[in-house]
């Protein structure tokens, strides 16, 4: 973040549930109702999210045939 205008791509709020854990972890104090509440609303956000689209991993155009195709020789 380097101007008032810039947004971020994590819910501010889970940004500061995320800050308050960590600091009580720092200073040696208990965190772990914190954390839980952390993990839990990072789970609720990213299933509002939708998850990710499927990576195609061979690179080129993702294609939609799922059918099967035998090994071996073909006819020609």
């Amino acid at each position: 973040m380097t101007a008032d205008t810039d947004v971020s791509l994590i819910d501010e709020d889970l940004i500061t549930l995320s800050i308050i854990w960590r600091f009580l972890s720092a200073k040696g104090l208990d965190y772990g109702e914190q954390f839980r509440t952390f993990q839990l609303e990072s789970v609720k956000a990213m299933s509002r999210d939708g998850g990710r689209m499927k990576a195609n991993l061979a690179g080129g155009q993702p294609t939609s045939f799922n059918g099967n195709i035998s090994d071996g020789s073909w006819n020609q």
